[in-house]
């Protein structure tokens, strides 16, 4: 089960976040669907996004989607500077 790299397991009776945070040990876990599950339930998407990606760091796909964390959105975040003409 520690190879495991894709997981889709929406549409359950997930409950508890802690079940989620068990999947941290797998670490080639890469991508997960876990959309509508009891655990989410009327909570905002983006804290759902982040919650998922903090308890679960090795993931890069959720629910169909990127993950991107806090450095990777600051990298996209900044421009260069204009460049003067040769």
């Amino acid at each position: 089960m520690k190879k495991l790299k894709i997981l889709y397991i929406g549409h359950n009776a997930i409950k508890d976040w802690k079940e989620v945070e068990r999947l941290s040990e797998l670490p080639q876990l890469h991508e997960i669907l876990l959309m509508d599950n009891p655990m989410s339930e009327n909570m905002d998407q983006d804290k759902y996004r982040d919650r998922v990606a903090r308890l679960l760091p090795q993931i890069t796909s959720l629910d169909g989607s990127p993950v991107m964390r806090d450095d990777e959105i600051a990298d996209t975040d900044v421009s260069e500077p204009p460049q003067a003409p040769a």
